[in-house]
């Protein structure tokens, strides 16, 4: 997906923040309410996997999340990638 999606950014001439090494984790994309610029959809646990490449899950899971989450972007460069996170219903509720 994440080849489609970019070649498809770069034919309609969008602009989209990528997240450097994470090509393989792109899902997807939104509109950003921006002219011509896009936010890439990146899948947490495919950045994770990237990583893993080279580290443990623990390593991986400390580093995405010190140098990487949130996506932090100066405002000049455009609105940040999304990171969509998954997982079963219970995970995300209380009680």
């Amino acid at each position: 997906m994440a080849n489609e999606t970019l070649a498809m950014i770069e034919a309609n001439d969008w602009y989209a923040v990528r997240m450097d090494g994470f090509d393989a984790a792109i899902v997807g994309y939104v509109e950003a309410g921006v002219d011509n610029c896009v936010q890439l959809v990146y899948s947490f646990d495919e950045c994770i996997a990237v990583l893993m490449d080279e580290m443990t899950e623990e390593e991986a899971l400390d580093y995405f999340y010190f140098n990487c989450y949130p996506p932090s972007v100066p405002k000049d460069l455009g609105p940040p990638p999304l990171i969509l996170e998954t997982g079963e219903l219970g995970q995300f509720t209380s009680g």
